[in-house]
């Protein structure tokens, strides 16, 4: 049976590990009864920093004694990788570029998945992006340089389309039918900018991808979904944030992420994966796009 629609996962700050996105995929198969329909990719980046903190870890007990080792070690694995994520000018390719780098890479893999029942001809499949935490800032900054790039080409100030954002509509993001955030911390960046711009979503021409379907049910059906846990304060909503955030962002979700207990701490943060509060309705609107294709 040939993939009908593609879903990116895309992991935040802390020690990640290959296959971080195995139980939640587990958990949305579940609840979908068409889930053979579906192409999953993870986006792991971890590894570009995980060397680097490590080696600072160690670095720093080096003839100095530090208490609360443990948590310095999360500190620098999560925060560092935060504090990692940025433009840094000069010659060599920065953290920013290498992140952005393998998102476009995991791109061109989910295509090639997607496309490999299909004929030449046919049109790219929508795509979905799940994220979680500092994954969501890194997947929103990814979309806004590619439209920030095709409006000035747009406009006559690039002659060019920039290659490094793919060659086909998959890859350029412009078969984007769903953003669903998690544990988001968008709101925290921000504050480097005088005013907090959003994406443009849903992306122009995002009928094509879907041939069966009318804009007005299209348009009821694709969404961008912020979920957060009001104890995770790491996570936090989105339409608040400017008059473009309020447009772009379909719904902010409040729901009670982890276990008893620990549900209504700080570390809800890492327990949205496999809750039920989370995983239910991030099926359903799988399913339901699904259905439209």
């Amino acid at each position: 049976m040939a993939y009908k629609l593609g879903v990116l996962i895309v992991h935040g700050m802390g020690s990640q590990k290959r296959g971080f996105s195995d139980e939640l995929v587990a958990e949305l198969e579940s609840r979908i009864g068409n889930s053979s329909e579906i192409c999953w990719q993870e986006v792991y980046w971890a590894d570009v920093l995980n060397y680097r903190e490590e080696k600072l870890c160690a670095d720093m007990k080096v003839d100095t004694k530090l208490d609360y080792s443990r948590i310095r070690r999360f500190v620098i694995t999560a925060f560092g990788d935060a504090l990692a994520y940025q433009r840094v000018p000069g010659p060599d390719e920065d953290v920013y570029s290498q992140i952005h780098g393998i998102i476009r890479d995991n791109l061109s893999k989910l295509r090639s998945s997607l496309r490999q029942d299909l004929p030449a001809s046919a049109p790219d499949c929508p795509i979905v992006v799940i994220a979680h935490s500092l994954g969501c800032h890194i997947i929103s900054n990814y979309i806004w340089d590619h439209q920030q790039s095709e409006k000035l080409r747009a406009n006559g100030k690039r002659r060019k389309r920039n290659k490094s954002f793919g060659k086909n509509d998959l890859e350029r993001m412009n078969t984007l039918a769903g953003i669903i955030t998690f544990g988001c911390n968008i709101p925290l960046f921000s504050l480097a900018y005088k005013e907090a711009l959003a994406i443009d979503f849903p992306p122009p021409n995002l009928q094509k991808h879907f041939p069966k379907t009318d804009q007005k049910t299209l348009q009821k059906t694709v969404k961008l979904l912020n979920f957060h846990d009001i104890d995770d304060v790491l996570g936090y909503p989105l339409k608040p944030l400017s008059p473009s955030f309020n447009q772009a962002v379909s719904e902010d979700i409040a729901i009670d992420a982890g276990f008893p207990l620990l549900s209504n701490t700080p570390l809800s943060h890492s327990m949205y994966w496999t809750d039920d509060n989370f995983t239910k309705p991030v099926a359903k609107q799988l399913n339901d796009l699904l259905n439209l294709i």
